[in-house]
């Protein structure tokens, strides 16, 4: 029982007209906002591959270094 409705297809109905003018498009179009907000986007948003590296070629160097040392 939903609403104080006792038949599931009285409720349906009621939440499907309630909710028709709330609908948006279904087909989305870029607007001029949404393209600059991409182009910002591409410019800044990118992941630092080198430093990453870096720092992963650093920890394995570092963790051979302690291993070879600790063997000795």
């Amino acid at each position: 029982m939903w609403l104080g409705f006792n038949k599931p297809a009285q409720s349906i109905a009621i939440t499907i007209l309630i909710g028709v003018g709330d609908m948006k498009p279904m087909i989305w179009k870029p607007e001029e906002s949404d393209q600059r907000i991409n182009a910002y986007l591409d410019q800044i948003n990118h992941a630092p591959y080198e430093l990453i590296f870096a720092i992963l070629l650093g920890l394995f160097c570092a963790f051979t270094l302690v291993v070879v040392v600790g063997i000795f």
